[in-house]
């Protein structure tokens, strides 16, 4: 088959299975419930940790959850979630809309964490090594 008619039907094929997947609800990103959801979340990829206190975000995108190893972050990436313990010396920036957490870490560079004025303070300050709220 010539190029110029195989380049047109890859490209249409993949932009037609992208818009049905949409259209079919399947592109939605996770939303984070409650902190048994979140609890189970960190537990599958921390299972040796015990999880003390779990905090949600505005967004239901993102949870800060307190664990005996310290604390960590939960965040949606897509429909599946991220989990991460927070290394002493990461870097919390305030923005617009909440924070962002640089965590050196080559697989999960940033995350950025829609919160309102009174609970960015708090995260910030147990994020950068603070007691715990």
């Amino acid at each position: 088959m010539p190029l110029y008619l195989l380049g047109p039907i890859v490209v249409f094929g993949i932009l037609g299975i992208a818009l049905l997947l949409h259209v079919l609800g399947n592109s939605r990103r996770m939303q984070m419930q409650n902190a048994e959801q979140v609890r189970r979340l960190w537990l599958a990829q921390y299972p040796k940790t015990t999880v003390t206190q779990v905090e949600i975000a505005d967004s239901n995108h993102q949870a800060l959850v307190l664990t005996d190893q310290g604390p960590g972050l939960v965040w949606a990436m897509g429909a599946d979630a991220v989990c991460r313990l927070v290394p002493r010396g990461c870097e919390v920036r305030e923005t617009d809309k909440g924070l962002r957490v640089r965590l050196h870490d080559y697989t999960a560079p940033a995350v950025v964490i829609t919160l309102a004025d009174g609970l960015r303070q708090q995260w910030k300050h147990i994020l950068t090594g603070g007691t715990n709220a």
